[in-house]
């Protein structure tokens, strides 16, 4: 299955459809916004990302009313995963700059995320939950990545803005892989203060 682009006004972005894959099995697929207009995504299946079908979470994903900035930063990842993942097939490359986040690294941005989102009444829930993280650096990382959104390579040249362009490339490794372990060891503290039924223990 390849992404679908549509050139048309980004307005309709976020709407959802029902299809039906190789193996008979309905997938939901999300209009997402794309560098070329908009595309059609699947949502990962259940038995993929189970936390994406609670009800409360599912409600907003299927909503193109609601779009807090978890809901829009984690459709951007599910796209970027997608495309990425076809144009390796395409490709029959493998190199670790154009891998994805691993299945689970999208789980728990989203996850984390979410925590963050419904604890925002409480002023010191998300400042709690990143000192959890015992770096500095890290934490800056995670915090620009999960809460504002920023890409590994946005976090890698913010860090070193003058660095070249292999160097940055380098650096967005770097930072992946640390957010990736930080978000990980994050969840296995998060998850029982509240997260249990979003799939992830």
């Amino acid at each position: 299955m390849s992404a679908t682009h549509d050139k048309t006004s980004q307005a309709s972005a976020y709407i959802h459809r029902v299809k039906i894959d190789a193996n008979g099995k309905e997938r939901i697929e999300i209009l997402v916004p794309s560098a070329r207009g908009v595309a059609w995504t699947p949502l990962p299946a259940k038995t993929e990302q189970p936390h994406f079908y609670e009800p409360s979470v599912l409600e907003v994903l299927l909503d193109p009313g609601q779009l807090p900035e978890w809901k829009v930063s984690i459709l951007a990842d599910i796209y970027r995963e997608f495309r990425d993942a076809e144009n390796r097939r395409k490709r029959k490359d493998s190199s670790y700059s154009d891998q994805p986040e691993p299945p689970s690294a999208a789980a728990l941005t989203a996850a984390i995320t979410i925590e963050l989102e419904t604890q925002v009444a409480q002023d010191d829930t998300a400042a709690r939950i990143l000192a959890l993280i015992p770096s500095d650096k890290v934490r800056a990382r995670v915090e620009a990545h999960v809460l504002d959104g920023a890409t590994f390579k946005e976090i890698a040249m913010a860090e070193n803005p003058h660095a070249t362009e292999a160097e940055i490339k380098r650096a967005e490794n770097s930072v992946g892989r640390s957010v990736q372990r930080a978000l990980k060891a994050l969840a296995t503290k998060v998850v029982p203060d509240g997260m249990s039924g979003l799939g992830l223990r």
